[in-house]
């Protein structure tokens, strides 16, 4: 089985206007509201792709039981640990001319009770079971709170993922996690790398990984990630192996409506199909075509959307 840890998840509350004018009133045309957080979504279309799955994390408020109420809708085992105070977080997306912006919420703080009974939780998962830590670190939390949850799971044979950026990403990988999803950018923030050199790992269209990009994952495995998975955005995705296989799977080609969720979704496709077939080019091929149903489709992509991109053809 598959767990979710998303220690700071949200409701999304996406509003799209025809025009955004700073300072002055602004009517929506159209308002969504959607379940959200890395691990949130990663959890979804790990359901949606009939992985048994179940999500941790925290909720708070009225905004948490809201939380709650989509995530039964949608039929995801959840058992989200409930904070005394403060509420779930909102997080404000605006879509305008083509462009979005965002507005996060900060979320509320778990305290020392509340941490207590994640450990309990996350020490009651079974070795070989898969753990998928994603998403920012609420207020509160210091930037080493991954490798402190997630060192003990992999020290009893839980097999840890972890997608999350900056300082929790460096200090996560000393847990030396089983497989860490970074897109160009936390790589390269990851690694410290200039705006050039970032520029310089991305494939050229139409071309496999180049060299820079190579050493870059090869130089995040040196730091503790033992298999490294990068989304590529429209060029696809990389892996690269603990024993050193190189893997690429390009993307099919579509016009993107919605990056959001698209690299928690690549995630989610990766460990499903790799826990049916054990075939890292499989499961990298499906990866690839669910973040790339998603990036197509308005929100999380549906099942029928990713296995039909799937089965359109060896793109």
């Amino acid at each position: 089985m598959i767990h979710t840890l998303t220690l700071n998840p949200s409701l999304d509350y996406l509003l799209s206007l025809d025009e955004f004018v700073p300072g002055g009133l602004n009517r929506a045309r159209e308002a969504q509201l959607f379940e959200g957080g890395k691990g949130i979504n990663v959890a979804l279309m790990l359901a949606r792709l009939g992985q048994p799955v179940r999500a941790l994390g925290f909720r708070a408020g009225a905004t948490g039981r809201l939380l709650r109420e989509l995530l039964a809708a949608e039929g995801l085992e959840e058992a989200l640990l409930p904070l005394p105070e403060g509420f779930t977080r909102i997080n404000l997306k605006l879509e305008a001319a083509a462009e979005e912006t965002e507005l996060n919420g900060p979320g509320p703080a778990p305290g020392p009770a509340a941490l207590a009974a994640l450990e309990r939780q996350l020490a009651a998962i079974p070795p070989e079971d898969t753990l998928v830590a994603a998403g920012s670190l609420p207020p509160g939390l210091p930037a080493d709170s991954y490798d402190r949850l997630l060192t003990p799971c992999a020290a009893r044979g839980v097999r840890c993922v972890l997608d999350t950026n900056g300082e929790a990403l460096r200090a996560g990988l000393a847990a030396r996690p089983w497989l860490i999803k970074p897109n160009l950018a936390e790589l390269a923030g990851l690694l410290g790398l200039s705006a050039e050199e970032q520029a310089a790992l991305a494939p050229k269209p139409g071309e496999a990984p180049g060299p820079a990009l190579l050493e870059a994952m090869c130089t995040a495995q040196s730091l503790g990630a033992r298999n490294v998975l990068v989304s590529l955005g429209g060029q696809g995705a990389a892996l690269l192996a603990e024993r050193g296989e190189l893997r690429y799977q390009p993307a099919p080609a579509g016009r993107p409506v919605n990056t959001a969720g698209a690299g928690d979704s690549l995630l989610a496709g990766f460990l499903a199909e790799l826990g049916r077939s054990a075939s890292p080019t499989e499961a990298l091929r499906l990866g690839v075509a669910a973040g790339s149903a998603t990036a197509f489709s308005p929100a999380l992509a549906s099942a029928e959307a990713v296995r039909r991109l799937a089965e359109e053809g060896r793109w």
